[in-house]
């Protein structure tokens, strides 16, 4: 240690006992700098040279038993030389007053592990405001005081992206990448060349879950000692259906499930405000759900604070992350039916109220822009042939036949693969691990394929990703324009009856392309004021569970509106489904003359899978009570006498070029998707 760095420690470690009346325990320090070539190059993507001076920052301190974080400084400030805040985990950091402690605010803010309270004190010999860097070296030097309080999180790269970041939002300072990068990794006697173009993307820690079967306290512990096993924190956690949000036992009712596996579970909780998830949770439907619930939320919205359901089919964004999912599996009988269930369900719309239907899988056809990230429920058809299919067959035996008449998973999920080409895509369902890369041809580029098991000890159930983002944008939540002016364009296409529902196609006298123009998305944009930020408006709409409260919990179901629904659907100027249903005198529940014959419960024969297995396994194998009895014969066709129109686009069959297969070679898994979880 130099002269000057140990002359700058002894005097912080003085002011600290001074201050708080014992020894401090950790001490994190960071140097200012000089730059010798490229001087604000740094903003405009060229090379700089700096090199670190003996001049820098010191913070000392110790944890304390509180949740308050205390900090004091010794330079000669024209404003309080003291402040105390909450940690993050208490109440979100903002900036304010004084406005040194809001680099250090920044850097607590965006910090990737676990803030504890502490006392500290800052000491610097960097001159301020003498272009020497001072506020880097604070932002540095508390970085490196909270790994030493707290432990080591990221690589060296992204700290000091996290430290500009924090100068960027809480100091409001468009600052470039050269003075953090030379304060965290500058060494004595050395330059730094820094070439500035690479440093538009860094990574987000993304969290996949399978199957969550109403298990969200488990699948939080296990993020968290995850997270402090690796020393890193995760910036969102992605479910892929069969999340079970049920707020109370007539949620339960709701939920097409055996008696023996309803299990009120732990959501409650979350929705009751009884604990809060300790990270932004986005979810997708499955066929395992709290039906009543998640109609409520047909578009999007708060489960739950901090826990988000992208509705029957929706797009947002997060930190720069375009997410894309679609609820429910694929069932071909309800596939062109409108969403015509309501509550009291009967045992069959229990079912056909989470299976598919062509109007979303329509509208996510209209998406023009690049998708980062798409869930779905089951798996597209055909993508078995891009893994390790040997390796799936020796763990799930009874795929083998579906596999070989390619009827394992969705045909509109193969369809979106397809036409959307995300670079990653996330399924569950089956209760298996499995990886494949599918390539879309030449400069077409690829989709990383993962699906995940449920939550249970000893299973593949969650898979922790890095995946680009850009740091120019915040790790906020907000809705998709492109997806938003869609739904817009396309709300007359829109029912709530269980007749069959047709998509416009190119031989009608009317529109049928919708993705939205540049005036169109600008007018939608407007609607919202210029912001399209998810308003965190979470509200409860009924009484949470409760063991201690009997009476509720042999409550009647009753149908729901939602205030969040309600805005939205103002905002944008679409119908909410729930509503028309209310508003209807009578339902549509007359069957129509296209009649076929229903599908059975399957071709994976019940027989084949063990009761295990077969809990909760439902590409096919739904335990309605129209196929009691009979698991290998057919329904009678059913023919009636009502006449309808001639079909505006008619289903495309397997052969057409509606439905390619998947037929490019098969690459190698991704050694990206290596298991966390054994």
């Amino acid at each position: 240690m130099n002269k000057e760095k140990e002359a700058l420690l002894k005097k912080a470690v003085i002011f600290f006992i001074e201050s708080y009346g014992y020894d401090p325990k950790v001490a994190g320090y960071a140097p200012g700098r000089v730059n010798l070539i490229g001087e604000h190059t740094d903003y405009n993507d060229g090379f700089v040279l700096p090199i670190a001076l003996n001049l820098g920052t010191v913070l000392v301190g110790s944890t304390n038993s509180s949740d308050l974080c205390r900090i004091k400084s010794n330079a000669s400030l024209d404003e309080e030389i003291s402040t105390e805040f909450h940690v993050p985990s208490v109440n979100k950091l903002l900036p304010g007053e004084p406005k040194w402690a809001n680099y250090i605010k920044g850097v607590v803010a965006f910090f990737k592990g676990t803030v504890k309270g502490f006392d500290a004190v800052v000491v610097s010999n960097v001159p301020l405001g003498g272009g020497l860097s001072s506020s880097a070296s604070l932002e540095v030097s508390t970085y490196m005081f909270l790994e030493g309080l707290f432990g080591k999180t990221d690589c060296q790269k992204e700290k000091a992206l996290i430290c500009q970041r924090a100068e960027h939002e809480f100091a409001n300072t468009p600052c470039g990448i050269m003075d953090q990068f030379i304060s965290m990794m500058g060494t004595a006697n050395n330059v730094l060349l820094i070439d500035c173009l690479n440093n538009e993307n860094l990574t987000m820690k993304i969290a996949v879950e399978g199957c969550a079967h109403g298990e969200l306290e488990k699948i939080y512990e296990t993020l968290q000692e995850i997270e402090k096993q690796e020393g890193f924190k995760v910036d969102l956690l992605i479910c892929c259906g069969d999340f079970q949000a049920t707020r109370n036992t007539q949620d339960l009712s709701c939920m097409a499930v055996s008696d023996k596996y309803k299990n009120i579970c732990s959501f409650y909780k979350y929705y009751s405000g009884e604990k809060v998830a300790p990270v932004l949770t986005i979810f997708i439907g499955g066929n395992h759900e709290a039906s009543n619930h998640l109609q409520e939320l047909c578009y999007g919205g708060w489960a739950a604070p901090n826990i988000y359901y992208l509705g029957y089919a929706g797009v947002v964004n997060y930190g720069g992350v375009r997410i894309a999912g679609l609820s429910g599996i694929y069932k071909g009988r309800d596939y062109m039916r409108g969403h015509y269930e309501k509550v009291p369900y009967t045992e069959d719309t229990k079912r056909s109220v989470y299976h598919i239907r062509n109007l979303e899988v329509f509208r996510l056809k209209q998406l023009s822009q690049k998708v980062d990230v798409m869930l779905s429920h089951d798996w597209p058809t055909g993508i078995t042939s891009y893994g390790d299919v040997g390796h799936l067959l020796r763990n799930k035996p009874f795929f083998k036949k579906d596999i070989e008449e390619n009827a394992l998973g969705s045909k509109p999920a193969e369809e979106l693969l397809n036409h959307m080409k995300p670079a990653y895509w996330f399924s569950a369902h089956l209760h298996c691990k499995f990886a494949a890369i599918v390539s879309h041809g030449p400069r077409k580029g690829f989709t990383k394929f993962l699906a995940l098991d449920k939550c249970l000890p000893k299973r593949k159930f969650l898979q922790i990703l890095d995946i680009d983002h850009d740091k120019n944008k915040p790790l906020t939540l907000s809705y998709d324009l492109e997806w938003l002016t869609i739904v817009h364009l396309t709300n007359h296409l829109l029912s709530v009856k269980r007749g069959l529902t047709y998509m416009p196609g190119p031989s009608e006298n009317e529109r049928w392309i919708f993705t939205p123009s540049e005036d169109e998305k600008a007018h939608i944009l407007k609607r919202f004021g210029g912001d399209l930020t998810v308003p965190l408006n979470f509200t409860q709409t009924v009484e949470p569970y409760s063991p201690d409260n009997l009476a509720a919990q042999y409550a009647q179901v009753s149908l729901q509106l939602n205030p969040q629904t309600m805005v939205f659907c103002e905002r944008l100027g679409v119908d909410d489904p729930l509503d028309l249903l209310l508003q209807s005198t009578s339902q549509d529940s007359t069957p129509s003359s296209w009649a076929c014959t229903p599908d059975t419960p399957g071709s994976l024969s019940r027989t084949s899978i063990s009761a295990d297995e077969s809990s909760f396994l439902d590409t096919s194998l739904e335990d309605s009570s129209r196929y009691k009895g009979s698991s290998t014969q057919s329904l009678p066709i059913k023919r009636f006498s009502l006449s309808l129109p001639l079909p505006k686009l008619s289903l495309p069959d397997e052969n057409s070029e509606d439905f390619l297969p998947l037929t490019q070679e098969p690459l190698e898994p991704s050694q990206e998707f290596k298991s966390l979880n054994e």
